[in-house]
């Protein structure tokens, strides 16, 4: 049986620009209708939003696998599509990343592993090294996120929280500029497989050694630590500095291949647990109006693009890459300024957060543990809808940072750093976005429509199909379809 035919309206794609150091997406003008579509499933969104399935579109984008051969989620898929169709520098940083993954692997592979055995094995020389490179990203971070500018900071009492510490760059350029601050910080001890801390302990105010993934406090109300888990007597009672409330909490950590841990805590599962428990601590500790920066990757990603968005409705959101140290990497920072902790829905991202621990610790047959579930499409959904012209906006000089790193290497760009045309056609963004009318859906245009603000205003589109309800005939659509362009003319 043939698919269902499918037709299309088109309206004008508004080309992004660079306007001093913001970027304005490209957004389409039709973004409003989506709020009204009833799309029930991401399929449907897909097929709304570009005019094609999501596994076919995926297939032909080549959107399927990230570099270790683990699966991209739907959700990951849709976000990667959406943005690369909307911002040029995305299209040509997934593309660079690509040649690096697939074109030239063994080159690219072989570089990574030299820098992954140099962190794994780091001298006293090397820990410098890093410590040198952490203060060149803090004061970078600085001049492009002004975190320092206080009104009077002479006036009030400066409290820095620092979880996941070592070796200290980040609290060491926030003494630089606020000298009277109070600094506290928690990292992986040594002997467990932690960095050693670099800065001054003469500076601190409090230091603490431990896993900061094994705090009972991060356990919903609602649930307990079952005392059949092979780490049970691990888990710590104690609340770490919960009299402070702090201005600056950094969150740095990542999941160390040198942490001695079990084999019922795989990375996989290590790295949802690491962030709910950076999460978790920050936000019960933060002062209100303070700033909180941490460590993420790809902005081009269901991951990524939905802390962006949580923290969006609660604090001012920045994205920083810095360009001198891991440009060629994907890593990132959310920048988060004047944060309202006990916002509505700070107070819902905590408990999510809490329940994203509990289940990547606990959950399962086994009780060791899930991996983190698929997103509903209501909420993936959501995030387009609400966020995604601002995804676009934040994500776009990170994307640029990274593409431009990755075309002067060997393994995934010409060597030379010259910007090269894209030759997956695929990746490339559409001049013209498309809004997919099936001939089930119902289409309804005013009769007078005067230029594309009306059009936006006028156009009603049901994406809920019925089943009891024959489709209407090509020539009666195309009719409806004209109405829109002869009034967008």
């Amino acid at each position: 049986m043939a698919a269902p035919a499918r037709l299309t309206m088109s309206f004008p794609l508004y080309h992004g620009q660079l306007l001093k150091d913001t970027y304005i997406p490209p957004i389409y003008p039709y973004q409003a209708l989506l709020r009204k579509l009833k799309i029930e499933s991401i399929d449907d969104l897909a097929i709304a939003l570009f005019g094609e399935d999501l596994d076919r579109l995926a297939s032909r984008m080549q959107v399927h696998d990230d570099p270790m051969g683990k699966p991209v989620t739907r959700a990951t898929q849709l976000i990667k599509i959406y943005l690369i169709k909307l911002d040029p520098e995305c299209a040509r940083c997934v593309e660079y990343r690509s040649r690096g993954w697939n074109e030239n692997r063994e080159e690219g592979d072989a570089f990574f592993k030299r820098q992954r055995e140099r962190a794994d094995t780091a001298s006293g020389r090397d820990e410098n090294h890093f410590y040198k490179m952490m203060l060149d990203i803090g004061e970078e971070m600085n001049s492009v996120c002004h975190l320092y500018d206080l009104p009077d900071p002479n006036d009030q009492e400066i409290n820095i929280l620092d979880i996941c510490m070592a070796p200290g760059g980040y609290t060491a350029v926030a003494l630089r500029h606020m000298p009277d601050a109070h600094a506290y910080g928690i990292t992986l001890p040594i002997e467990l497989g932690g960095h050693a801390v670099v800065l001054d302990k003469h500076l601190l105010k409090s230091l603490r050694y431990g896993d900061v993934t094994m705090f009972k406090e991060y356990c919903p109300a609602d649930k307990s630590i079952p005392k059949q888990h092979p780490d049970y007597k691990k888990f710590s009672p104690f609340r770490l500095f919960t009299s402070i409330r702090f201005n600056f909490v950094f969150c740095d950590g990542a999941v160390l291949r040198t942490h001695q841990r079990g084999e019922n805590r795989p990375q996989e599962k290590e790295t949802i647990r690491l962030q709910a428990s950076q999460l978790i601590l920050a936000m019960q500790r933060i002062q209100t109006g303070g700033s909180l920066v941490m460590l993420l990757h790809k902005v081009d990603t269901w991951h990524s693009a939905i802390l962006l968005y949580t923290f969006s409705k609660f604090s001012n959101v920045t994205v920083f890459k810095p360009q001198k140290w891991h440009s060629t990497r994907s890593s990132f920072y959310l920048v988060a300024q004047h944060v309202n902790p006990q916002h509505a829905d700070a107070l819902k991202a905590v408990e999510e957060w809490k329940q994203d621990w509990w289940r990547a610790t606990f959950a399962g047959e086994d009780g060791l543990g899930l991996p983190r579930p698929e997103p509903t499409d209501q909420l993936v959904q959501e995030v387009i809808v609400n966020f995604g012209p601002t995804l676009t906006r934040l994500g776009h000089l990170a994307w640029k940072i990274q593409a431009d790193a990755l075309s002067r290497t060997d393994y995934a760009g010409s060597g030379s750093g010259e910007r090269r045309s894209i030759s997956n056609s695929a990746l490339m963004p559409r001049n013209l976005p498309s809004l997919v009318v099936n001939q089930e859906c119902k289409v309804t245009v005013s009769s007078r429509v005067s230029n594309l603000t009306d059009v936006l205003n006028s156009v009603t589109i049901s994406a809920g199909r019925r089943k009891d309800e024959q489709p209407k005939k090509g020539k009666e659509i195309s009719h409806t379809v004209a109405q829109v362009d002869e009034n967008l003319r």
